[in-house]
């Protein structure tokens, strides 16, 4: 999770007193407590990972309080009786399937039609339903918002999208039939799918050109299956791969015992009134840590056998959690994180401390829209923060093979 000016997720905390002067029960209550994990967890999830570190000035905060506004008031509407189940952490999936698709534009007119929607005497929706889209919405608008620093960099990812690669892959595996299928498929009259999906892929490896015109001699060969599987493979290992694999190398002092490998953390948490240290690296190992790694963190004057660069976390307040491609070791929590946040959050920013990137893709397309999901993930932290994900063992193994120092005996 990378840097988000403050007002853009501001806490519920100015407003709570407020709204306790208007409901007194302990049920009622409950609402202002609900509006905050409302605001909360939808930023939590929204929360991109990027270098943004100057934001643009322009500011849509307005936008921002009303679709809040329309969230409290729905919840007054609906008499207490809605349950936050669908806003819990991570229940919103932006797969390749359906991806996250936003622009200023959109959201406007999402906004203009929930509008509608709310004031209503005979709503289209039930408030549960309005409910979840203003949350979607908000999300939407997070990361929009968010990413207006990044428009450039973003602009330049949209010729890396990998969804043909992956359709491709899966092409005949969600059929239910074996790979030949691709064969058959592009010898049969209906294969402009297919084509468009090779030719896809085909550009992120070489120039376009070439491509069309491999694309015809294999034609001419009756041949495009080939064709097709050598585009997957050389994509798989050049491109796709490498949302799995280290991207910057930090070294760490190592001792190997039995089947085990113990990494020392040199590392240094400012301080903080709701979390220790010991909480902090706690929740660390209890994600990365198994039965054959285990970190050690130590404090940084402890002398080691091998001298490594510290860590060093420090609190941002800023709204989200990031960690700096050029210095890793430099880790950045925001001040606002509950117990349950922190849990995810810090263990996915501590892969990237070791030298892990993101598995999700993120770019702006030619109607500039933000375009947004996360790859097939088999509960991987470092793609999504859900409460069931963890580290996968390849992370930790790719880390004591590049990055342990061990000391000569």
């Amino acid at each position: 999770m990378m840097l988000l000016k403050k007002k853009f997720i501001k806490r519920w905390e100015l407003l709570a007193p407020i709204f306790l002067c208007f409901f007194v029960s302990c049920g009622e209550i409950n609402i202002a407590k609900n509006l905050k994990s409302f605001q909360k967890q939808s930023a939590f999830v929204a929360s991109p990972e990027a270098q943004c570190l100057n934001l643009s000035s322009e500011d849509n905060e307005n936008v921002l309080q009303e679709i809040d506004q329309l969230y409290q008031n729905s919840l007054t509407k609906s008499q207490l009786q809605f349950q936050l189940n669908h806003l819990e952490s991570g229940p919103i999936d932006f797969s390749i399937d359906s991806p996250l698709i936003t622009s200023k534009k959109l959201i406007q007119n999402e906004l203009d039609l929930l509008r509608k929607m709310a004031a209503s005497s005979e709503p289209a929706l039930t408030a549960q339903e309005l409910q979840k889209r203003l949350y979607l919405l908000r999300i939407k608008f997070l990361r929009l918002q968010f990413n207006q620093c990044r428009v450039t960099e973003l602009k330049k990812k949209s010729q890396n999208d990998p969804r043909a690669f992956l359709q491709l892959q899966y092409y005949c595996q969600k059929r239910g039939v074996s790979e030949e299928c691709l064969k058959n498929e592009f010898l049969s009259s209906n294969r402009q799918n297919l084509k468009n999906l090779v030719l896809n892929i085909c550009p992120q490896l070489q120039k376009k050109d070439e491509c069309h015109l491999l694309y015809e001699i294999y034609a001419g060969k009756k041949r495009l299956d080939e064709f097709a599987h050598q585009m997957k493979s050389r994509y798989l290992v050049d491109v796709y791969s490498k949302f799995y694999k280290m991207q910057t190398k930090s070294a760490f002092y190592c001792e190997k015992s039995d089947e085990k490998t113990q990494v020392y953390v040199p590392a240094k948490l400012a301080a903080h009134a709701e979390f220790t240290e010991k909480e902090i690296w706690s929740l660390i190992k209890k994600k990365w840590d198994n039965q054959n790694f285990e970190l050690i963190f130590v404090a940084p004057e402890v002398s080691l056998p091998i001298k490594t660069t510290p860590v060093f976390f420090q609190w941002s307040s800023q709204g989200v959690s990031f960690v700096m491609r050029d210095n890793p070791k430099n880790v950045f929590l925001s001040k606002n994180l509950s117990k349950e946040e922190a849990a995810l959050v810090i263990p996915h920013e501590f892969g990237h401390v070791l030298g892990f990137p993101d598995c999700y893709v993120e770019y702006i397309n030619t109607n500039n829209e933000l375009i947004y999901f996360e790859l097939p993930s088999k509960g991987n932290l470092m793609c999504s923060l859900k409460a069931e994900n963890k580290i996968l063992d390849l992370y930790r193994d790719e880390f004591v093979r590049e990055s342990c120092l061990f000391a000569k005996k």
